[in-house]
């Protein structure tokens, strides 16, 4: 029964996954490519510029879609263009243009329908700001490691994106190395195991954490359900979406960020800024957290 959901979970999550994939990388592509799409750019590329980093275009295209940035700083990588070092730095600061992205299209949309508009703001603002604090460090780390050396050779180096048949390449391979993920990740979930060992976890919290680490809809849901029934507070429905969204890093990043990573860089180095990858979004959920803590311990 077990194999048979997660079939049924792998073949749901590709159905709804692929077609925005494909249609997401082949459309912010072309919107790259404008002239008009620049302005948008350009004061992550300066934040980028001020961290020495030469790949300020590349961080600036996350926000149009993880894979076109990724896709964009590999070809640098590859290219020699940028180092390793850089790379790594860039992946870190590339946070901020994710964030924004998942802010706007999906995150604040959710949490202000359901949490309603107060404490939908309160997870939105936290979850920024986090994300600046891990950026700040980045920004710092760039200062102090990198030359800035010959910046302007990458300000006018022309990304021309993918052509046709190696947009489709990698997202047939990304794809199926994130079926394979998804079917294990699933099997994993949908088992007794993580359940029968969170018993001293309150009902009410383990119920958003659990949710939440599959989907962060779910989660958000779950917790706007309990906080309607006046069975839970804001606090600590925030606390426990929070703790969810920590967990989920590692589950999306196995069907996600790991089939991108290696995708695109190999498999060696995909998996080094994967880690790097990983590492910068559970600080900035850490860092939310202990702001949270913190506010609801003062105020």
């Amino acid at each position: 029964m077990d194999i048979q959901t997660a079939l049924l979970d792998v073949a749901k999550l590709v159905k709804t996954v692929a077609p925005i994939m494909l249609i997401g990388l082949l459309t912010s592509n072309f919107l790259f490519s404008l002239p008009q799409f620049r302005f948008i750019l350009k004061p992550i590329e300066k934040l980028s510029r001020f961290a020495n980093l030469k790949s300020g275009v590349a961080i600036s295209a996350f926000l149009l879609h993880p894979i076109v940035g990724i896709s964009m700083l590999s070809q640098m990588y590859k290219n020699r263009l940028i180092d390793f070092r850089e790379t790594v730095i860039a992946v870190v600061i590339s946070i901020l243009p994710r964030g924004i992205r998942a802010m706007v299209l999906f995150l604040a949309p959710v949490s202000i329908s359901i949490l309603g508009f107060e404490l939908g703001l309160k997870f939105i603002t936290l979850e920024i700001t986090s994300k600046l604090i891990v950026v700040a460090v980045g920004v710092l780390i760039g200062k102090a490691l990198l030359s800035g050396d010959d910046s302007k050779q990458i300000e006018e180096y022309e990304c021309k994106g993918f052509r046709i048949k190696e947009t489709i390449k990698v997202f047939l391979r990304t794809i199926a190395i994130m079926s394979v993920s998804a079917f294990f990740v699933s099997i994993l979930l949908n088992s007794d195991i993580v359940s029968s060992h969170l018993s001293f976890i309150p009902k009410e919290m383990l119920m958003i954490i659990l949710s939440g680490i599959a989907s962060t809809t779910a989660g958000i849901s779950v917790a706007g359900s309990l906080l309607a029934k006046g069975v839970i507070d804001g606090k600590t429905a925030l606390f426990a979406i929070f703790v969810s969204r920590f967990f989920h890093i590692f589950i999306e990043s196995m069907r996600m960020s790991m089939p991108i990573y290696t995708s695109f860089f190999g498999f060696r180095i995909g998996i080094r800024l994967l880690l790097v990858h990983i590492v910068c979004r559970c600080l900035s959920i850490a860092i939310a957290i202990f702001i949270l803590v913190i506010i609801d311990y003062f105020i």
